[in-house]
């Protein structure tokens, strides 16, 4: 009888319009460039840009700049000014969302030389 019960409970709960619909992150990766830019003018200033081209709509942009400062966005760009020179690793965490209301991220990453 638990085996009735457990496979009937299987069943219903795998039935149902709460299926959820995974959005393909890795291959909605392939869609992103990340790059970057010094300012010719100030060294410690990089300007960065993203580039999308999947099919999926972007909720958010947050740029995780590696030297501890992280900002949040709207747009496909972000500047940001050193303090000090070294050796960051940026993020940029695409959010996205598929017409059916599923989201996942996708972060991809630079290494940054600031002198």
């Amino acid at each position: 009888m638990k085996q009735v019960s457990l496979l009937l409970f299987l069943l219903l709960s795998a039935c149902g319009k709460s299926e959820r619909q995974d959005v393909d992150c890795p291959g909605e990766s392939n869609a992103v460039k990340f790059d970057y830019v010094t300012d010719p003018a100030n060294s410690r200033k990089v300007d960065y840009t993203i580039s999308y081209t999947g099919d999926i709509s972007i909720t958010s942009i947050t740029f995780d700049y590696g030297d501890g400062k992280t900002e949040s966005l709207s747009v496909l760009t972000g500047s940001h000014t050193y303090a000090q020179p070294g050796v960051y690793i940026v993020k940029a965490t695409l959010t996205l969302q598929n017409s059916t209301g599923v989201i996942c991220a996708i972060t991809p990453a630079k290494r940054v030389t600031i002198f």
